[in-house]
C-alpha cells in the first residue's frame, strides 16, 4: 500500500525559506504558537511551546523509529498539548505573600486554640 504524495504548500503561505522542509515547521510552529497563545495568552511562553514542539518532532523524526510519524501535524500539536498542560502545571499555583498578616499571637490561632484551650 502507497500513500499518496503529500499536498504542495501554496507559495502565498510558504515564509522565505532555503530549503523545502523548513517551510511545513514553520507552518506548523505558526499554527502552535496561536494555540498556545490563545490557552496561554502569553506571547513569550506561546513562542516557547511554539519551538520546544517542533524541535521534539524534529528529534523524533530523526530517532530510530520502527514505524514512521503517520499524521505529522497531529503529532507536533499533541506535543504541544502536552507543553501547555506541563506549563499550566507550572504556573498559577504560588500565591503572594505580600498583604498577608498572621495572627500576632500564636494563641490567636483558632487551631491553636482548639488544640490547647
Amino acid at each position: 500500500m502507497t500513500l499518496p504524495a503529500p499536498k504542495t504548500i501554496p507559495t502565498a503561505a510558504v515564509p522565505r525559506s532555503s530549503t523545502a522542509a523548513e517551510p511545513i515547521w514553520q507552518l506548523l510552529a505558526d499554527g502552535v504558537r496561536l494555540i498556545a497563545l490563545r490557552r496561554l495568552g502569553d506571547a513569550s511562553a506561546a513562542e516557547d511551546i511554539a519551538q520546544e514542539s517542533v524541535a521534539r518532532a524534529i528529534a523524533a523524526g530523526t530517532a530510530n523509529r520502527a514505524e514512521p510519524i503517520a499524521d505529522l501535524g497531529a503529532f507536533v500539536y499533541g506535543i504541544a498539548r502536552h507543553l501547555i498542560a506541563d506549563h499550566g502545571r507550572g504556573t498559577g499555583r504560588t500565591i503572594p505573600l505580600e498583604g498577608i498578616t498572621g495572627p500576632a499571637d500564636p494563641r490567636e490561632d483558632s487551631l491553636q486554640e482548639a488544640i490547647h484551650p
